[in-house]
């Protein structure tokens, strides 16, 4: 997967391309002059000229490359979209401090050459770039910037796909109401407008996860095909097959919400994806205490995680714990899940998964009687707890803590002192 970085962001004439290829295919302009059996002199004039010589000449090298003018010749707004299509989509690779860089590189070209399509667009990147940092108070600044932009410039397209972005990070809030209301609001427009496919996908799949998380997993499983009919491609399209699987899943479902990642696997081209799916399919084998095969496809999923990508690390290794616990293969499961969540939660790891980690730990730590692992939540909670402004962050942490007090005032037993160091 292409990962970009500022020193790749190269914007060149047309003509400058052009002359690119022609040595890169020829070795030197002096071979192609000679191949075409014209003077150096002549040929040098052609790639230097913004017009690219004659008519005569343009179809000679669209017949010598095979690709029209427009393709070896890109323009500078259409080099700027190669970039930001790259980044629209896999914006969620871009954690680190120094990739602001390069967006705000591309900003400024965009800003400079007055490209409204593509300054939308880079607008929404930087918006989604927090996002994913979870740094939600600049994201919803950031997508309101990206709103604006789209509305000013008349770009329904984008306003509608960015719209979607801001309820989503309410969503990721666990705010419903608000998530629901700001789709409602998209969807008064959405009728009497023809969108392009992308924009349609991200509405009828967002409306979708919110029903599907507030359990209407018939409504969501309606929307989720209604995404389908309009998916611009496999990937959007595995993606929405997947979800139908997940509300199969959550009806009990689960051979039907098999068949859904299956069908969702054998077409979804980014490997990314694939190992959501792929933990996906373990969950479901897990759910129906097939841990062997659960095993076999969370090893899958594990295989195909890239190296440094944390968030995915995170969600398959606390499926391939939680069945190491479940098959009674390993003492030591939540131990090791509980001091991998406290040495990478600041690696912008979603909020919510860390919940999740540590509400695992306790519940099966509680079942279990483990009294170590117990005291070591609750420190680890206390810890992460401090110096927190998340709301739902904190009360998640809080409600954690309040468990571990409740389970020991229960069983009248003294309480340890642990300590648990954070590795960086």
């Amino acid at each position: 997967m292409i990962k970009l970085s500022t020193e790749d962001i190269i914007i060149k004439k047309p003509n400058e391309l052009l002359k690119d290829e022609v040595i890169k295919k020829f070795g030197s302009i002096t071979e192609f002059a000679n191949f075409l059996g014209k003077s150096r002199e002549i040929i040098s004039r052609y790639l230097n000229s913004t017009k690219l010589g004659s008519n005569q000449f343009k179809i000679r090298i669209i017949n010598i490359f095979g690709k029209g003018i427009d393709e070896l010749a890109r323009s500078e707004e259409e080099q700027i979209k190669n970039y930001t299509d790259l980044l629209f989509d896999d914006i969620y690779l871009y954690d680190q401090d120094s990739d602001i860089n390069m967006i705000a590189k591309l900003k400024n070209i965009c800003e400079e050459k007055n490209y409204k399509n593509e300054l939308a667009k880079i607008l929404r990147i930087e918006a989604m770039y927090y996002f994913y940092r979870n740094e939600m108070l600049k994201a919803e600044k950031k997508i309101m910037n990206a709103i604006d932009c789209a509305s000013k410039y008349n770009l329904k397209n984008y306003e509608i796909h960015f719209k979607c972005d801001l309820a989503m990070m309410y969503f990721s809030k666990r705010d419903y109401l608000t998530t629901e209301k700001l789709l409602n609001e998209i969807n008064l427009n959405f009728i009497n407008n023809d969108f392009e496919k992308t924009s349609k996908h991200k509405y009828y799949y967002s409306l979708g996860t919110l029903k599907n998380r507030t359990c209407f997993y018939d409504e969501a499983i309606e929307l989720f095909n209604k995404s389908i009919e309009c998916a611009p491609n496999n990937r959007y399209k595995g993606v929405s097959l997947a979800s139908i699987g997940i509300s199969l899943k959550n009806k009990c479902k689960y051979e039907a919400a098999l068949n859904y990642y299956f069908r969702a696997l054998r077409i979804q081209p980014n490997r990314d994806k694939q190992v959501s799916v792929l933990n996906n399919i373990a969950e479901a084998y897990k759910t129906i205490k097939n841990y062997d095969i659960a095993m076999e496809y969370i090893m899958k999923a594990i295989s195909l995680v890239e190296k440094g990508n944390v968030k995915f690390i995170f969600t398959v290794y606390i499926t391939y714990l939680e069945i190491l616990v479940l098959r009674g293969d390993s003492d030591n499961a939540l131990k090791q899940l509980l001091e991998w969540t406290y040495n990478n939660e600041s690696k912008h790891i979603t909020k919510g998964n860390i919940i999740r980690a540590l509400e695992i730990i306790v519940d099966l730590a509680i079942k279990n009687n483990q009294y170590d692992v117990l005291e070591m939540a609750d420190q680890v909670a206390f810890d992460l707890s401090k110096d927190n402004t998340f709301e739902f962050y904190i009360k998640g942490l809080n409600g954690i803590m309040g468990d571990i007090v409740r389970f020991f005032r229960i069983k009248n037993i003294e309480r340890m002192e642990v300590k648990i160091e954070k590795i960086y």
